[in-house]
């Protein structure tokens, strides 16, 4: 059956994706993570290949491995992989086609010191591990029912290969290396900011919608917003370096404790991409140095830096549910997104009544983040398109600047 390009791409049509679907998108994703690889191998630069800095600690040749390891670990050796997010995540595993595939790619048994290229088999022993799982997993999936919890397991697959290219790209960018990937914005105008009357607006997908949920957005919240204006696209470095030129970054009455903590520790003067305060808009960019247009969105910045501008600029960020309402309704008013993950002003918390019914991988890495992370919306120019959904949960710390992070604000 010929699929539509776009079906790949679609971020509702993937999360209830079949077997012919999604057979063509693992093979997607995978050759996207094999080029970004390669773009690392190009570099030949010691520091490109070990060592990676957060949010993506470990070498790329760990990271490639890990990809082929988690899908193997969840699917061909899972023997309930069937029973999808109900499975017993300690259940029996079977044994791995490689004897040390455990050893080398398990994150509980290697800290990231240890994942260094020099401790891992040879880049070519790598790629015929992922070329042997994925031959597995797509064997199996033809085998598997149309069913969401029987396809579970192949949706996450893809999903979570989709989201550590995106990792691997923002490693790329604060380490110089060049990447074949399309990170630029689009043209830009600048709009004025919608007037939103307040109501009552749902955050989260309800399970009974069926299809794939990220643990994150599992649940339905009802907020109620009051009557506000939001801006009508992100906060762009024009606006940014306006507040950098006031002395922004000199100044502890903008910044929250913890922000101007931050700032003296980092000893900031601007953004990160900004080396030279006097030609601000000349930026390094995947190890090519590019002139930013003025009204492209601020990127690489935290959340400091994002409440910092706001009380500089008398606003504030918008909450998690009114930025969703907007880019759910307000597209046909101008309401731009999907170039840039936006910092909201909520910490992230648990949608649904609580995760005792999960034990995925997702499970720990989840609990540990709820009430220190800060939620993120919408989705960068890197961002695979099927997961520039408006529903989508991001979050990151706040001092947070690695990847392509910016914000958009609104009225007190």
């Amino acid at each position: 059956m010929l699929m539509p390009a776009a079906d790949l791409d679609h971020p509702v049509t993937m999360r209830h994706a079949g077997r012919e679907l999604l057979s063509l998108a693992l093979i997607d994703a995978r050759n996207r993570s094999l080029r970004l690889f390669a773009a690392f191998e190009d570099a030949a630069r010691p520091d490109a290949l070990d060592g990676l800095p957060p949010p993506l600690q470990g070498s790329p040749l760990w990271w490639l491995g890990q990809l082929g390891w988690r899908q193997e670990c969840w699917i061909a050796r899972n023997v309930q992989r069937h029973r999808g997010r109900r499975c017993d995540a300690h259940g029996i595993r079977l044994a791995s086609i490689d004897p040390r595939a455990d050893l080398w790619w398990d994150d509980r048994l290697r800290s990231p010191v240890e994942r260094r290229s020099a401790d891992l088999p040879c880049a070519a022993s790598v790629r015929q591990y992922l070329v042997d799982t994925l031959e597995v997993t797509l064997e199996l999936l033809m085998d598997a029912p149309e069913q969401d919890d029987t396809l579970y397991f192949f949706r996450d697959a893809l999903f979570h290969e989709d989201q550590q290219a995106e990792r691997l790209i923002e490693a790329a960018q604060m380490l110089d290396v060049a990447l074949p990937e399309p990170t630029a914005p689009g043209t830009w105008v600048a709009r004025q900011p919608l007037a939103v009357t307040g109501g009552h607006w749902h955050i989260g997908i309800a399970p009974e919608d069926g299809g794939y949920v990220f643990e994150s957005e599992r649940g339905r919240r009802l907020v109620r917003c009051p009557d506000h204006d939001i801006d009508a696209q992100p906060v762009s470095w024009q606006q940014f370096l306006a507040f950098v030129a006031d002395g922004g970054y000199r100044q502890s009455r903008w910044w929250t404790p913890p922000g101007w903590n931050w700032v003296c520790q980092q000893q900031r003067r601007g953004p990160s991409l900004v080396d030279d305060l006097d030609d601000p808009l000349a930026q390094n960019r995947f190890g090519r140095t590019l002139r930013i247009h003025p009204l492209h969105p601020v990127v690489h910045v935290n959340l400091h830096e994002a409440q910092a501008w706001c009380r500089w600029a008398g606003r504030r960020l918008p909450s998690e549910a009114e930025w969703t309402h907007a880019a759910e309704r307000l597209g046909g008013q101008g309401f731009r997104w999907g170039e840039v993950w936006e910092w909201t002003a909520d910490r992230l918390s648990l949608l649904g009544p609580d995760l005792g019914d999960c034990n995925l991988p997702q499970r720990e890495t989840l609990l540990a983040a709820v009430d220190q992370h800060r939620v993120l919306r919408g989705g960068a120019t890197v961002t695979r398109a099927r997961l520039r959904d408006a529903r989508h949960r991001q979050h990151r710390l706040a001092e947070d600047n690695h990847g392509l992070t910016g914000f958009r604000s609104c009225a007190l």
